[in-house]
């Protein structure tokens, strides 16, 4: 990620267990790893 983030962007080392996604997290090539809306667990940051 750039250092110029959008308002829906952070770091991933900012990202904290119990976060909401405002939009979908996709890969380099588009496709969606979380959906919009999920909710951020231990396991699914550990796993990014």
């Amino acid at each position: 990620m750039s250092n110029t983030a959008t308002p829906n962007e952070i770091d991933l080392q900012q990202a904290a267990e119990g976060m909401v996604l405002a939009a979908a997290l996709l890969d380099a090539h588009g496709g969606v790893l979380l959906p919009q809306d999920a909710t951020l667990t231990a396991a699914t940051l550990a796993a990014l």
